[in-house]
């Protein structure tokens, strides 16, 4: 070989000297995205464009004096928030010592980072910034909800004892005989139910035929139209929006809970000025990372590599310290 037929090298700037709107510490008004930020790949790319075009655009609106308040508004993400907001939250934090690409596996919270929930997710704290200003799409999204809600009441109505829903499914399936009432809700949770998601589709390619029916349910059971003959009327994305929340409730209460523990760290604020070298239990390695980073909360500062339990607890009580003295 005499030359490469495809190389690509760059520079890229640590992204540890981002903001979580991606504008520079360093130089205010100056955003980056991108394969500068240390990441690769197109969709990496386009997801770092979208967030820092986002606040570039509203803080030039913010400058012209087209808004009242005192600080420009941002469209900040978390982790709980999506993929972008664990990209944005890895490469500040962390920073990259190789090319970085986004992984499923990298977000604590990807059960409820689906592409078929983003709109219930993201689209109203869009509208709230004026990034999402389409009545039409804002209607839609009233009607998504709205069904939604319809839905799972229709399922919620439909109670029976355990021996009544044996019978219903002609006795193929063991229920526990508890007592206790079940909804059709309360059995689709428990894989009693089924629904077909791909209705309306062609066959999938490369499945054997015999395979096709059990390829098509989600869960088991008869189909929940079977028990519930109005459910047939629902549209087909909200019917398979409502059962993917029923099939993953547990997980996904379970996440609820620590995604509000997450935004509680998320809130305790860090000064941006903040001199770590006076916190005394921190190590020099903590002292240099954290200066490096700057993290802006202590939920930041945890997810540092190599920040101790006890440097953190070290450095709240620090803050606390120091905010109670300067209010004294």
């Amino acid at each position: 070989m005499t030359q490469p037929g495809y190389g690509v090298e760059y520079d890229h700037v640590d992204p540890r000297e981002l903001k979580r709107t991606l504008e520079t510490k360093r130089v205010t008004g100056l955003y980056m995205a991108g394969q500068i930020n240390g990441t690769t790949g197109y969709e990496e790319a386009a997801a770092q464009g979208l967030l820092a075009g986002a606040n570039a655009g509203l803080a030039a609106v913010h400058s012209k004096g087209e808004c009242e308040s005192q600080e420009a508004p941002q469209l900040t993400l978390d982790r709980s928030d999506g993929y972008l907001g664990v990209l944005i939250d890895d490469l500040i934090t962390r920073g990259v010592n190789e090319p970085y690409r986004v992984f499923t596996a990298r977000s604590e919270y990807r059960l409820s980072s689906r592409a078929n929930n983003a709109d219930l997710r993201l689209t109203r704290r869009a509208a709230a910034l004026g990034l999402v200003r389409d009545s039409a799409r804002l209607a839609r999204l009233d009607t998504v909800e709205a069904d939604m809600a319809h839905a799972q009441a229709m399922l919620e109505q439909v109670v029976h004892l355990p021996h009544i829903w044996e019978a219903q499914m002609g006795g193929s399936r063991r229920v526990v005989r508890d007592g206790v009432r079940k909804s059709a809700l309360d059995m689709i949770r428990k894989g009693f139910l089924s629904e077909d998601l791909w209705a309306g589709a062609r066959d999938p390619e490369n499945v054997p035929p015999e395979h096709i029916p059990k390829a098509r349910k989600l869960a088991g059971g008869p189909e929940i139209s079977a028990i519930v003959p109005a459910w047939a009327d629902v549209p087909l994305d909200i019917r398979q929006r409502v059962v993917t929340e029923a099939m993953y409730h547990g997980h996904l209460r379970q996440l609820s809970a620590e995604a509000n523990t997450f935004k509680r760290e998320e809130s305790m604020r860090l000064p941006a000025d903040i001199d770590y070298s006076k916190v005394r239990v921190l190590s020099h390695e903590e002292v240099d990372k954290l200066s490096i980073v700057r993290p802006d909360t202590f939920g930041a500062a945890k997810r540092i590599d190599g920040i101790t339990p006890g440097g953190i607890l070290a450095l709240l009580k620090y803050v606390r310290q120091n905010r109670a003295a300067q209010s004294a």
